[in-house]
């Protein structure tokens, strides 16, 4: 009986220390999935700003590319995929060209436009 008791004991032991291991392991942040681990990493502050940055330059350069736009005032403001147009155009219609050229940028998600019309004496 007492071997049975000794033999159960240790089985016991061996589980509770597999178990205890198998649970440090999850619970270190290494990926049990190496494929799925870059889902899981957060880019980070400098890299997203980095891709802001990108992301305005492509903006602004399509906005100037676009010869039916005085985009000499037109500030872009990016965060995450969202663009913001902000400034001053002379025409009704380029405020609505802006948005469309702005949201025609690979990597926009959507365009939050702030035009406004500029005054006659600016």
């Amino acid at each position: 009986m007492t071997i049975f008791r000794l033999i159960g004991g240790v089985a016991s032991v061996l589980l509770i220390a597999v178990n205890t291991l198998a649970l440090a392991q999850v619970g270190s942040g290494v990926a049990a999935n190496p494929v799925s681990a870059p889902s899981q990493i957060d880019p980070g502050p400098h890299a997203t700003r980095a891709a802001n940055r990108e992301l305005c330059r492509a903006v602004r350069k399509r906005l100037v590319k676009e010869r039916s736009l005085d985009s000499q005032n037109i500030t872009t403001i990016c965060h995450d995929g969202v663009v913001t147009l902000a400034g001053t155009v002379p025409y009704q219609r380029e405020i609505e060209l802006a948005a469309k050229t702005a949201g025609q940028v690979d990597g926009v998600v959507s365009v939050k436009n702030a035009l406004v019309l500029r005054s006659f004496g600016d």
